[in-house]
């Protein structure tokens, strides 16, 4: 796939931005995703280094999740079985859905707003939802062998609702700007 997939922004990176993104799951494949919203608040003062960081990072984890898990249907325990082809099933069932339009061509859907002192990013995917796991603590999450990025999720928001059986997430940080010095 490609090195990339720049989400452009027109919006002024102001208290009250907000920005909204339309993909394909085909259009996704497994770019690294370049939020340009983000870099733009980043520039102008309104987000400091650190707060770009976790939001960019739980962005990616986000949307990877609403693409693979939700809109493909991928299973993470498939990441530890063989396929006929002999790599692992996740990556073969990967591929064989991103090339049929029943997967491919669902939709995740992002907003970003930017409210002067919180991100909110809202993520929606287009696939059957999932029951969320039993609460356990993040450094069990972090541990196990699947649903880390959820975990990590949990531990650099401030908040993480989800919503419609799990094909949303709604996810808080309050940011800091880069004209507040770090302390510490």
């Amino acid at each position: 796939m490609g090195s990339g997939l720049i989400l452009e922004s027109k919006a002024e990176p102001v208290s009250g931005a907000r920005v909204e993104y339309t993909l394909l799951s085909r259009e996704i494949g497994s770019s690294h995703l370049r939020i340009e919203f983000l870099e733009q608040l980043y520039e102008a003062g309104c987000i400091d280094e650190r707060d770009r960081y976790k939001v960019s990072l739980v962005f990616q984890e986000a949307i990877t999740n609403a693409h693979e898990h939700g809109n493909l249907e991928l299973k993470s325990e498939w990441r530890e079985m063989t396929a006929e082809s002999g790599g692992d099933l996740f990556s073969a069932t990967k591929g064989e859905r991103l090339g049929d339009a029943r997967y491919s061509e669902r939709r995740v859907f992002i907003t970003m707003e930017f409210t002067g002192t919180e991100m909110v990013l809202v993520v929606r995917d287009e696939g059957p939802g999932f029951e969320l796991p039993a609460q356990q603590s993040i450094a069990e999450g972090l541990t196990r062998p699947h649903g880390r990025g959820i975990a990590l999720i949990g531990l650099l928001m401030d908040s993480v609702v989800y919503r419609q059986g799990g094909r949303e997430v709604e996810l808080r940080k309050t940011v800091r700007s880069n004209s507040v010095k770090e302390e510490g």
